[in-house]
């Protein structure tokens, strides 16, 4: 087997099929079959480590060993917005150890669970007044700026207490800080633009608290050593910037896969029930992964990664969107099935530093995907597959548009 550690690496990162662009780049199909990791070659120049096997991702994730800090040396950015977030107070999903513990506990009360179920009545309100403007409206409709958009940004925009007027300036500053067609300085622009209005909204519910989250994480804050103002505003945002993004872009591309699979489509007509529902989501964050850069991490320490050894001071890139296609992890992987146990999946990461959101945007998407085909079952897109509008000048993968009809 040749060496790949002397091998020349590809640029990264690798380009889907356009004639199958709800696949990840094919690219990696071989990689994994190869078996251990390969160098690539990223925007700076730099030669990380990309893991695409679901067991070597999963053991990345859960390696202490690997930190997500972006100020460690080695650290893979991916883009330049990503070398420009190591400038800003770091938020709890971009620290180690006990300062990203003492956050998450706090953190992780607001994400139970529970939380998730008691907000359901709020997201099915969300929901249904999406649903109401689109059958109100003109046909066809833009379902990503009628529903998906609506919904994740209204839902996170409440918890957090962020006033609806204020919610589209927020989302055009995390477009340009998860573009990867954007300079450094116009990503620290971004950064810093957003972080005012973070440090005006906790400067205003330290005066005015009211019943939303914000004003609860800011009474713990205050009680618990280590976290400060600064580190309030960084990890609001950071919060606003992950609640309304990968949720908008799955209840999109989770719709799209079942408009696109009839058959399961009807599967679910027929049976709407919470363990189908709860499946079909599950396969969704599977099969259409949307995250297009790789988990970053960098080396603290020496070690071996599916038995490739890694040094102190390497990059690692983990790829969820290859991981979750893996033949090994899951028989036939690039069949859309929603009946599939397909809970291993890691479209929320794993480990330490698993996405804190994971049951509310699961909610979400189990409520926009009933609600939506309960009220519009006859529901179908406008343009073939070959030429809807995808995009990857994200750090997620999305649709410019996705229009349909009914």
């Amino acid at each position: 087997m040749t060496d790949p550690s002397t091998t020349a690496p590809a640029d990264y990162s690798l380009q889907r099929d356009a004639r199958c662009p709800m696949d990840p780049p094919p690219a990696y199909r071989p990689l994994r079959e190869a078996g251990g990791l390969v160098r690539v070659r990223a925007w700076d120049g730099s030669e990380p480590w990309l893991v695409t096997r679901h067991d070597d991702a999963r053991a990345a994730l859960s390696d202490s060993r690997l930190s997500s800090d972006p100020r460690t040396p080695g650290f893979p950015h991916t883009q330049p917005t990503s070398a420009a977030r190591q400038e800003i107070d770091l938020p709890f999903a971009f620290v180690e150890g006990p300062e990203h513990l003492i956050e998450r506990r706090v953190l992780v009360k607001e994400f139970t669970a529970r939380k998730a179920r008691e907000a359901r009545a709020a997201i099915q309100r969300i929901v249904d007044e999406a649903i109401d403007g689109m059958l109100a409206g003109t046909k066809p409709c833009d379902l990503y700026e009628s529903l998906s958009l609506p919904v994740a940004t209204h839902t996170i925009g409440e918890l957090l207490g962020v006033p609806p007027a204020d919610r589209p300036l927020l989302q055009a500053g995390s477009r340009r800080i998860g573009s990867r067609r954007v300079s450094k300085e116009t990503g620290s622009e971004a950064f810093q633009d957003l972080n005012e209005y973070f440090e005006h909204l906790v400067d205003l519910r330290m005066r005015e608290p009211g019943d939303d989250m914000v004003s609860r994480l800011l009474a713990t804050y205050a009680a618990t050593d280590g976290l400060t103002r600064a580190k309030a505003v960084s990890t609001i945002q950071v919060l606003f910037f992950a609640g309304w993004g990968p949720s908008s872009y799955m209840i999109e591309f989770g719709v799209l896969a079942l408009l696109l699979h009839p058959e399961q489509l009807a599967l679910l007509k027929a049976d709407p029930s919470p363990g189908l529902l709860a499946s079909t989501v599950e396969e969704t964050l599977r099969y259409a992964t949307v995250s297009v850069n790789g988990r970053q991490r960098a080396a603290l320490a020496d070690l071996t990664l599916g038995g490739q050894p890694i040094r102190q001071g390497d990059g690692v890139l983990v790829q969820l969107d290859s991981a979750n296609r893996d033949a090994d992890a899951f028989p036939d992987p690039d069949t859309f099935d929603i009946t599939r146990r397909a809970g291993r999946h890691l479209g929320f990461g794993h480990g330490p530093h698993k996405c804190i959101g994971a049951e509310l945007s699961r909610a979400e998407m189990s409520i926009a995907y009933e609600t939506l085909f309960r009220r519009i079952p006859d529901l179908q897109l406008v343009l073939p597959l070959e030429q809807l509008p995808f995009s990857t000048e994200l750090t997620l993968y999305s649709l410019d548009e996705l229009l349909v009809t009914w």
